[in-house]
């Protein structure tokens, strides 16, 4: 057996695993390139591929060492609702899916607009109504917060992008007050 060779194969039927471990599903951020960490098992590969699918593209790939929390920052993402899962890939092309992970990017803040009354109006009335409209760019219902003279008198929600009277919690006394409707 002069010219006989040596051949060693690795036989691996097992599929490996994928975990994402933050953020938590259905969480929202301001972040537009928000950091995914996530764990990727496998029965016998050392490192394991990763491909993260955003909406059913890929958005980043390479490898991370067996068993080990992992933190991947991703490209820039826009506003909206994004559908996140980590494909793990080991060295016998066997492929596992996480769970998706559904994640919204935020990075506009809400207006808030007072409607009526206008400003610098005389009133008889020491509990106006304060006619205001929150809109925003995702969210359907908007807490909003009235001030007085830079005190808070009264939180709640409104609709986005709906005109709401908003009664004030404590009577006005006589004078001049700065009334502020925060989204």
């Amino acid at each position: 057996r002069t010219n006989s060779s040596t051949l060693y194969i690795t036989v691996d039927l097992t599929n490996p695993t994928s975990t994402i471990n933050t953020p938590s599903n259905n969480s929202a951020t301001n972040d537009n390139t928000p950091d995914i960490n996530f764990t990727l098992t496998d029965n016998i590969g050392n490192p394991i591929n990763y491909t993260f699918f955003l909406n059913g593209s890929t958005n980043k790939t390479g490898n991370v060492a067996n068993n080990t929390a992992t933190n991947v920052t991703m490209n820039a993402l826009s506003n909206g609702l994004w559908l996140i899962i980590v494909q793990a890939t080991d060295n016998a092309s066997n492929k596992a899916n996480s769970s998706t992970l559904y994640l919204t990017i935020d990075t506009l803040n809400p207006t808030s607009t007072i409607n009526a009354p206008s400003n610098n109006t005389n009133t008889t009335d020491s509990t106006p109504d304060i006619n205001i409209t929150m809109t925003d760019n995702l969210d359907s219902n908007i807490t909003y917060n009235i001030y007085l003279n830079g005190s808070i008198n009264k939180t709640g929600f409104v609709s986005n992008n709906t005109a709401t009277n908003v009664t004030l919690s404590d009577a006005l006394a006589n004078g001049l007050w700065l009334i502020i409707a925060e989204a």
